[in-house]
């Protein structure tokens, strides 16, 4: 929406003062401000806020904000050093003053704004929440805040043309001076193509450094010019008609044949008796605002990460496709399966691969006059004219055909369904609506198989890079059936245990190989990395039905009953019954199994450090059962 802001607005205040708002109403933040450096880049002047109740912020044209008001001197931390500023504490300050941010700041954020590759000003977020930017939200302003650089640069750009136009127009005294001098191309050329005066920066516009050569080379515009010579005879037609051309943009040739985007004005200076006349006007080379507009647009309408087109845009196809002539029109509607299972596993860059490989699978599957598009963060639809529900289906049997042909730990997985309209009365999105219903439908009827295909893969995966043996996971169910006969569990407490013992160490799957099977003693950062795996083992079998009922016990693990464990360091009774056995079953397995790093240890030496760490590590309670149950 700010890119198309940008592309549409011509107000340096208009465009601020929108953008701001326009992030304001749809990011999360407390506040937005946009100040403007002065000369001296000592001081801010605030150009625009979406609220005035911030410390920081004051009314009045003669109110500036200074370093010490932002407690950091921005002039060193910014422009110099060309970085943005993110404080995610605010009362943590690293300019080591006693300044402190107002009550309701959790984080900010200041990001640079630079026009004509110069530092202009700062644009500012302010949230309540404290560590609110993370990597990719700050990308993404980043990125926000150089499209602004580029409006701001657009229209004052165009300011300067104006003017500089104006001034052309208002004396004709400094004519010659401007003519010499302009920072636009000045031209005069007859209606039949001649070019007879040409200024230096029309010149090196077009790539020359001498005004004769520039002239000689362009003997007839319409065929040595004009990229399209059609565009030439619109020009003249126009021209002829109303006596002069604003912003007449064309495509042209410069020496070397690279085509340019030009703009000018033009206006008929003489007129001859023959009805030819000369035409005197400004140009400009317009080709990187082209290019950057195409970029504006094109982001504005498609999804950055797939290419696809975005959900604004095939709102706006519905509406115009949904006419009595593309009868039918049908809708495929499609949802990544366990989406949100692998990115708590493997994280969201794995995830976002799998959206991308999603993407080109409907590509693939699409006809070229098909309109793909992502609806949502895992959802895609296909909008498809004069397309029966048959034809929607033959799609559906395509893309499924791709889908069976993934391979790897991680394959894509779509639920898809699909509706048609044939009633020209009917809503459109009501049609989507039930194309909705039917992918839901599918995606209940397959949740079990994909998520239990999922798992399947974890397991094997972990496995295969570490050295969790199957039977090593066999041995512990057997030693849990044993001690929990002895404790005396009910059939459901032993199933629960079982299971337990199979996928206890699920989370491993997200730590990196190395790490797993390191020989040596591991490093704080990564014994960190290795503490992680029960919370991401809660994450996994929480999201799965079948599992969540023991995902707590996976999660806790690891604490141990004095309190030293992790993830929470809970201690006692606090820790579940079953996460206490298992901890016990574990140990006692790799005691006396080994491990690459560890030798093996005999049956009475594992049983002595049992009860050498009972009251420490161990429940001491459950110790003594344990050691029963293996008599």
């Amino acid at each position: 929406m700010v890119n198309q802001l940008i592309v549409r607005e011509r107000s340096l205040e208009n465009l601020l003062v929108e953008a701001a708002q326009l992030t304001f109403d749809y990011g999360k933040y407390s506040n937005i401000w946009i100040g403007k450096f002065s000369k001296d880049q000592e001081k801010l002047k605030i150009l625009t806020s979406t609220e005035q109740n911030c410390d920081l912020i004051r009314k009045g044209d003669n109110y500036s904000l200074f370093s010490k008001d932002l407690g950091f001197d921005f002039k060193d931390a910014m422009i110099n050093n060309n970085q943005d500023k993110v404080i995610q504490n605010s009362c943590q300050n690293s300019s080591g003053s006693e300044f402190s941010f107002p009550k309701h700041c959790g984080s900010r954020a200041f990001f640079l704004l630079e026009v004509m590759d110069q530092p202009w000003g700062i644009f500012s977020f302010c949230s309540t929440e404290d560590d609110e930017f993370d990597e990719m939200e700050i990308k993404l302003l980043s990125e926000l805040t150089g499209d602004i650089s580029l409006g701001i640069e657009k229209i004052i750009n165009e300011q300067l043309r104006l003017e500089s136009e104006r001034r052309l127009k208002k004396s004709e005294e400094n004519y010659r001076r401007l003519f010499e001098n302009s920072p636009v191309g000045i031209f005069k050329t007859t209606s039949t193509g001649q070019v007879k005066m040409i200024n230096p920066h029309m010149a090196q516009i077009l790539g020359f450094d001498s005004i004769s050569e520039t002239i000689t080379y362009y003997n007839d515009l319409k065929n040595s010019l004009y990229v399209n010579s059609e565009r030439r005879d619109q020009f003249l037609n126009q021209i002829k008609t109303e006596g002069m051309v604003d912003n007449f943009a064309y495509q042209a040739y410069d020496r070397e044949g690279n085509i340019l985007w030009l703009e000018m004005n033009a206006r008929v200076s003489q007129k001859d008796e023959d009805g030819s006349f000369m035409i005197d006007g400004f140009c400009r080379n317009i080709t990187e605002r082209r290019q950057s507009e195409a970029k504006i647009r094109y982001l504005g309408f498609h999804d950055k990460l797939t290419g696809l087109y975005n959900r604004a845009f095939l709102e706006e196809e519905i509406k115009r496709v949904d006419t009595l002539r593309q009868l039918p029109i049908s809708i495929i509607m499609g949802d990544l399966n366990n989406l949100k299972l692998i990115n708590d596993t493997y994280g969201h860059a794995s995830g976002d691969r799998l959206i991308k490989e999603a993407a080109d699978i409907f590509r693939k599957s699409c006809r070229d006059e098909d309109i793909v598009a992502r609806w949502g963060g895992d959802e895609f639809v296909v909008l498809l004219p004069q397309t029966d529900r048959a034809e929607s289906e033959d799609i559906i049997k395509r893309i499924n055909a791709y889908l069976e042909q993934e391979a790897g730990e991680l394959q894509v997985s779509i639920s898809l369904g699909t509706a048609a309209k044939t009633d020209i009365e009917e809503d459109l999105m009501v049609v989507l609506g039930r194309a909705e219903d039917r992918m839901y439908k599918n995606k209940i009827a397959s949740r079990k198989s994909a998520r239990s295909s999922v798992l399947a893969a974890f397991l094997s995966s972990l496995r295969e890079k570490s050295s969790e043996t199957e039977e090593h996971v066999q041995r512990m169910s057997s030693l849990a059936a044993d001690f929990a006969q002895k404790i005396g569990l009910s059939s459901s407490e032993q199933d629960r245990l079982y299971l337990l013992t199979q996928m206890h160490d699920i989370g491993k799957i997200a730590v990196p190989e190395e790490i797993l099977n390191k020989t040596e003693e591991l490093s704080d950062e990564e014994w960190e990395i290795i503490k992680k795996h029960t919370e991401t083992g809660f994450r996994i079998t929480s999201n799965i039905e079948d599992f969540a009922h023991i995902s707590s016990e996976i999660l806790h693990h690891h604490e141990c009953w004095d309190g030293s464990g992790y993830p929470e360091g809970i201690s006692g009774k606090d820790i579940p019954l079953l996460s206490r056995m298992l901890t016990i079953v574990d140990s006692y397995d790799v005691m006396i199994s080994g491990r690459p790093y560890k030798k093996a240890l005999t049956r009475a030496e594992a049983l002595a450090e049992l009860k050498r760490f009972a009251g420490v590590q161990f429940d001491p309670e459950l110790v003594e059962k344990f050691i029963e149950s293996l008599d």
